[in-house]
């Protein structure tokens, strides 16, 4: 009778290990699963940032072209292809600005104005 006893403690024992053994794989998938989620969304959020930043630096770089346009003597004129100097120290971290005449009639001209920062770039229309 000890010998039956003996052996049943042992095969539950076994299956209790065992099933500590489901849940904790159960358990560590789970969070593979949750880290793996997060991490693309943490990819997804530095692009937004990036986007951002980018836009904003085409930002400056739109004011910086507004202030050029403005100190520009009145018999100056810009061509198409021309590119407007701009001061990236403006631009943080990093970011360049780059502005070039794209049409330019009698009346108006199409500036346009790009934002590049880290591997994202925006741009801004301006028409003066």
């Amino acid at each position: 009778m000890n010998k039956k006893t003996k052996a049943s403690g042992k095969e539950s024992g076994q299956i209790i290990l065992f099933i500590v053994f489901v849940i904790l794989f159960m358990v560590m998938f789970v969070s593979l699963y949750i880290s793996k989620s997060l991490a693309r969304h943490s990819k997804v959020s530095n692009g937004v940032i990036n986007s951002v930043q980018a836009y904003y630096v085409a930002d400056t770089g739109s004011e910086n072209v507004l202030y050029y346009l403005s100190t520009m003597p009145p018999a100056a004129t810009l061509n198409e292809g021309d590119t407007i100097p701009l001061d990236n120290a403006l631009a943080p971290y990093g970011g360049s600005t780059m502005a070039v005449v794209s049409e330019a009639d009698a009346t108006t001209m199409k500036i346009d104005i790009v934002g590049t920062y880290e591997n994202t770039s925006r741009a801004i229309q301006l028409f003066w």
